[in-house]
């Protein structure tokens, strides 16, 4: 019985791990914009459903490790903690797959390129407040070179779920 409820546990873990990759994979490269106050309830609900879904598998873990499982115990608690991480990503991954609007090209300065360890970023004038910047991860969207100081476009679309979201950012 030990050996059938890891097996179990380690294709359900491999199954949500393998589809969570294939979603975020579908949805394409994106950086998801907005201030707190406006990604508050569509951060907040996979959030909750996520923490759900780890006290439920951590409950899982909990039961599987006093029948003496162990290692369906351990990778049930493992699934546990990575849980609401892939929950946030799948809806997050979704609000784009699911967007029906059209993209909406919003005027910006590119005011600097920063890096930070092995990521780079780009520093924007928000189109919203001039007084505001973005900071938007370069390996999560689309982009042609465009020089600090340059004025650009980026191509901002609504999100299915309410989340703004770029695709692209070009010379304008």
């Amino acid at each position: 019985m030990q050996v059938l409820s890891t097996i179990l546990v380690a294709l359900v873990a491999l199954a949500s791990g393998a589809g969570t990759i294939y979603v975020m994979h579908q949805a394409g490269p994106h950086a998801t914009l907005g201030t707190w106050s406006e990604m508050w309830i569509p951060l907040f609900v996979p959030l909750a459903v996520g923490l759900v879904a780890a006290g439920s598998l951590g409950l899982g873990a909990w039961a599987l490790w006093r029948r003496e499982h162990k290692m369906a115990s351990q990778l049930m608690g493992i699934l546990a903690v990575l849980s609401p991480i892939m929950i946030v990503q799948v809806v997050d991954a979704a609000n784009v797959l699911y967007d029906t609007s059209e993209g909406i090209q919003r005027e910006t300065t590119l005011i600097e390129m920063r890096k930070n360890k092995n990521q780079e970023f780009f520093l924007l004038r928000s189109w919203r407040d001039p007084e505001s910047t973005l900071l938007i991860d370069t390996g999560d969207i689309v982009w042609e070179r465009v020089e600090p100081g340059a004025p650009a476009m980026l191509v901002v679309h609504a999100g299915a779920f309410g989340r703004p979201y770029a695709v692209s950012l070009s010379p304008r």
